[in-house]
């Protein structure tokens, strides 16, 4: 990786959150060649090196954002009529693709930008985009945040599968050529409801073969769930008015859950957004495999959906973290944003568990438990740093947690594998 400073960087603040349940005060790290060297408690003026001195503020891990879509649909200026919640999904979803239709190729590269600006302000460092890299991938190559690009693919047609497949591995090979340490492509079969069961098995093997994420939404809406069980349902109706082949598809009879376990998906590489509709026997399915869901707050109540059964997940130890969805599901990409809708929803949830599902478990999800997500010696150096506004101060250091939960302030200082973000990429 080039541009790093091969001088050690001193990060100093009131408080610094090495895990969720280890929180320093008036300490400091210090950073060379990318990652976390050293971490000091209490003065650092016998240190050379240059010193960034945040007084009183937080330093923080990198916020992982496990799910989005940065490039749209453009609600955000682009539009002169936002999609208002709260919305139905088949309803919705006829609006986004008419909106797609409008857009330009330089409309995507312009939406995609915004969406890593944003993300940055919101000391985000690691975002899982899905996206059709063929098109996006200009924009996609310049970012400077850590980037999980999963390519999306959609085809019910079992007929079109490997058609399909060949414009995948194409786009990969493309992409192939801009990898680095901050950049790795992926896979994401868009969902049960929108991908062949053969097309579902090809891409889950090139997974694995490649070594590669894969993520899908899954059990996210009531429709998909009854269309599953019967091929009936407002998903049908939804599905020909669209223009989706059906006529090859064939129901599984199942759980949304229980048909990834029938595909023989329900293992890593894979990993699952939003699971919104589960039965008992799901959560024990997913907890059996070793599985990671990725629960997006405020796109889950911008839909209107009953409570997600996050808790009970975590509980049966699921692992658990968070994604944005995109900004037409939501207002912001914002992962405190999301933490402070679950601090606001479930009082019983403590800020380091809340705080965890943003970062550490996050990591996990993408398998950079060991690399990111934390702030200790031998991590990648992916920080963010948080202003503490009005001079506050905390009666103990944990209440830090508290506070960014709460008050979701904006980043003042990003940092993605030792190198400065700029506040704005253009």
């Amino acid at each position: 990786m080039t541009g790093w400073v091969t001088k050690m960087i001193i990060l100093r603040a009131k408080y610094i959150i090495i895990t969720p349940d280890i929180i320093l005060e008036n300490s400091a790290i210090a950073v060379k060649k990318g990652v976390i060297k050293d971490i000091f408690y209490g003065p650092t003026k016998t240190i050379k090196g240059k010193t960034y001195d945040f007084g009183n503020a937080i330093i923080s891990p990198g916020l992982i954002n496990a799910h989005t879509h940065l490039e749209g649909p453009p609600l955000y200026g682009y539009s002169k009529s936002p999609i208002k919640p709260p919305q139905q999904f088949t309803e919705w979803a006829q609006k986004v693709i008419a909106r797609r239709k409008e857009l330009t190729p330089a409309d995507y590269l312009k939406t995609i930008n915004y969406g890593y600006n944003i993300s940055i302000r919101n000391g985000i460092t690691t975002v899982v985009d899905h996206t059709r890299l063929r098109f996006t991938l200009p924009a996609h190559r310049k970012a400077k945040l850590r980037r999980i690009l999963v390519e999306e693919a959609i085809c019910l047609d079992k007929t079109r599968a490997r058609d399909t497949l060949s414009i995948v591995k194409n786009a990969l090979r493309h992409a192939g050529k801009y990898s680095n340490g901050l950049f790795r492509p992926g896979l994401a079969p868009h969902s049960p409801f929108s991908v062949s069961p053969e097309l579902y098995k090809m891409l889950f093997k090139l997974a694995r073969q490649k070594g590669l994420p894969l993520s899908t939404h899954l059990s996210e809406l009531k429709e998909e769930v009854e269309f599953l069980k019967s091929g009936q349902g407002k998903m049908l109706s939804y599905l020909r008015k669209i223009g989706r082949q059906t006529d090859n598809w064939h129901p599984p009879r199942t759980t949304p859950v229980g048909y990834m376990k029938k595909l023989g998906m329900l293992k890593p590489p894979a990993f699952f957004i939003h699971c919104n509709y589960l039965t008992g026997n799901d959560i024990k399915l997913l907890a059996a495999s070793g599985s990671t869901v990725v629960y997006c707050p405020n796109s889950h109540h911008y839909f209107g959906h009953r409570n997600h059964p996050f808790r009970e997940l975590l509980k049966a130890g699921v692992n658990v973290s968070l994604g944005t969805d995109g900004l037409g599901s939501n207002n912001d990409l914002n992962i405190l944003g999301e933490m402070n809708f679950i601090r606001r929803n479930y009082r019983d949830f403590s800020p380091s568990e809340i705080f965890r599902m943003g970062t550490i478990n996050g990591a996990q999800t993408i398998g950079l438990g060991d690399k990111i997500g934390a702030l200790k010696t031998g991590y990648a150096a992916d920080i963010a740093v948080f202003p503490i506004k009005n001079n506050g101060s905390f009666k103990r250091p944990n209440d830090a947690l508290a506070y960014l939960i709460e008050k979701t302030p904006q980043s003042i200082f990003t940092m993605v594998n030792g190198l400065v973000v700029p506040k704005n990429i253009k």
